[in-house]
């Protein structure tokens, strides 16, 4: 069929499944043939059966079919049910019943034991320090201790909670102690540094079936993406964990600025500090034996008794957005997943 005939075709009277009818008919696909008509696919593929069916035949399969089958395996073995598989892969609801079916792919009702628990926050910003990655080096990347790491966030994401993650670029470069060289260069190359850890993290992360973006706020795109706020929010909400990193793209900011920017920016309901002390102190635990824990906190309070969870420009910008800070030591990587899930794991800053 000639796309002239086509367009007679749509653009002519009758109804719509009439036009289906006459379009499948010519040769034109499901998924084309609800493209063109602007009706949902499952829609269009239940009245092309229906009449296939009254004459003995079934709906051609698509030449994509095989591609189709391995996503619907895909996202059957993360738990997905049928009616999310098919708005995600755009098939009618009775095909992915059949594949699953014909396949022997785990049943919808499993899912339900994978997210038996409910997170409390759905879309959180982890803030992950280079220092953390380097383990008991000095500096450089210790991957049995990001390995370890990347678990704990697995464990999130396979709960269903969308995460973005800033990290730091301290176990290579801290643009502060770099003697007499100018702030802004340090700077700069301490968000080289960070761009470094992010790609580390994501290679780990993937190598454990996590699907994962890396967006820098530095141009440089044979290695990530640049950031743009609403491609970082559309993976998010694919289910992808999101890594930005060069902190805000701009010297005299630090990587705490650049996460409590980015989880305003895409709305994340809550902002994951991970350190390696287990909490907020009114002092430092490391020099003072009585040094208090604090389970909860106003951030007002951060700001006017200067507790150092974090940089004052990053406090002012999370008290400004309303969003939460929950500090926890990473030395437990489940504790990423205990903070999403509510329970209580070092120190809550309330707004």
């Amino acid at each position: 069929m000639t796309k002239k005939e086509i367009n007679a075709i749509v653009e002519g009277k009758g109804n719509k499944s009439a036009k289906m009818r006459a379009l499948y008919n010519g040769g034109v696909s499901v998924k084309e043939i609800a493209k063109l008509l602007g009706v949902h696919y499952s829609f269009a593929y239940n009245v092309i059966n229906k009449d296939q069916k009254k004459i003995g035949k079934k709906v051609a399969t698509s030449r994509g079919s095989n591609s189709k089958k391995a996503k619907i395996a895909e996202l059957a073995a993360k738990g997905y049910t049928n009616r999310e598989i098919a708005d995600e892969i755009g098939a009618s609801y009775n095909y992915v019943f059949k594949i699953r079916k014909d396949e022997g792919l785990p049943k919808a009702e499993r899912r339900s034991k994978r997210v038996a628990e409910v997170p409390v926050y759905k879309r959180v910003l982890l803030k992950l320090s280079g220092e953390s990655l380097a383990g008991n080096k000095d500096s450089g990347l210790d991957f049995d201790v990001i390995t370890d790491i990347c678990r704990g966030i697995k464990k999130a994401y396979d709960a269903g909670i969308e995460i973005g993650i800033v990290v730091g670029g301290g176990n290579f470069w801290r643009g502060r102690s770099s003697g007499t060289m100018d702030r802004t260069r340090a700077d700069h190359i301490g968000m080289l540094a960070t761009a470094m850890n992010a790609l580390a993290v994501a290679d780990v992360l993937e190598s454990m079936g996590v699907d994962v973006r890396v967006q820098t706020s530095i141009f440089m795109q044979q290695v990530a993406e640049p950031y743009i706020r609403n491609r970082a929010i559309r993976h998010l909400e694919k289910g992808r964990v999101v890594i930005f990193g060069c902190g805000t793209g701009s010297p005299f900011f630090s990587t705490d600025t650049a996460s409590s920017l980015r989880a305003a920016e895409i709305e994340a309901d809550v902002m994951l500090k991970a350190t390696m002390v287990d909490g907020v102190y009114d002092k430092d635990p490391h020099k003072h034996d009585d040094a208090v824990k604090y389970d909860t906190l106003k951030l007002d309070d951060v700001l006017t008794q200067h507790l150092g969870v974090m940089d004052s420009t990053a406090a002012a910008m999370c008290a400004d957005n309303s969003i939460p800070i929950i500090v926890f030591s990473i030395e437990d990587p489940d504790n990423i997943y205990k903070a999403c899930m509510g329970e209580s794991v070092g120190t809550l800053v309330k707004v």
